[in-house]
């Protein structure tokens, strides 16, 4: 018991002094990568990882984060930036719900909604809105629960197995996904390992980005 405390005290000790990676992302990316952080980093890996949740872009020139998943390629400043591919929307709902019968849909509120795709369900005059939301995270757990149809990135509704399509994927809202990284910290050893890792886990998932898997 005496060793296995002090490996353990070892372990916390060689931790703090371990680098960190920022990485900042929108909440429905949080969720998806957070669900399979595996696939892009270890505990065994030799720094640690700050997930930073942001729905609007940070300054990724100011070090607000050293990578970010941004809807938008930044026009200017000391960063790099990588096309990781098109992200396709579609409304799903949950496999208990009944699409034939039950026309409800669910929303985010207008005060929150700052996109295209975020706003389209509260656009439209003929959706049955029942349930609002304030929070993305409520929003899909919202459709999870069975509460109604909710427009959601393809890479989420299709990658849960409790999600169904309710319909086909909306090309007008389609957005570009990018991975921008600071021009400088890029050449961190782990920051360099985080780029090649997170552009290589898109790549595998290129048809669940692009809605194409659930076509």
């Amino acid at each position: 018991m005496e060793a296995a405390a002090r490996a353990i005290e070892d372990w916390r000790e060689g931790a703090h002094e371990l680098p960190i990676v920022t990485i900042a992302m929108g909440s429905w990316m949080s969720v998806f990568l957070g669900g399979r952080i595996n696939s892009v980093w270890a505990p065994e890996d030799r720094f640690r990882l700050c997930f930073k949740t942001a729905e609007v872009p940070v300054d990724i020139e100011r070090r607000e984060a050293v990578i970010a998943i941004a809807r938008q390629r930044p026009e200017t400043g000391n960063v790099v930036a990588l096309k990781l591919g098109p992200c396709a929307h579609a409304p799903f709902a949950a496999r208990a719900f009944d699409q034939t019968r039950n026309g409800a849909w669910v929303a985010l509120g207008r005060e929150v909604a700052e996109t295209p795709a975020e706003r389209w369900t509260a656009d439209r005059p003929e959706a049955w809105i029942t349930v609002w939301a304030n929070a993305r995270g409520i929003l899909y757990d919202l459709a999870v629960g069975g509460a109604g149809r909710a427009l959601l990135p393809c890479y989420l509704g299709d990658g849960d197995p409790d999600l169904v399509r309710a319909g086909d994927t909306v090309a007008e809202v389609e957005e570009e996904l990018w991975l921008v990284a600071h021009a400088d910290e890029r050449r961190r050893p782990e920051v360099r390992t985080m780029i090649d890792r997170l552009c290589a886990f898109f790549s595998e998932r290129s048809a669940l980005l692009s809605g194409s898997l659930g076509d």
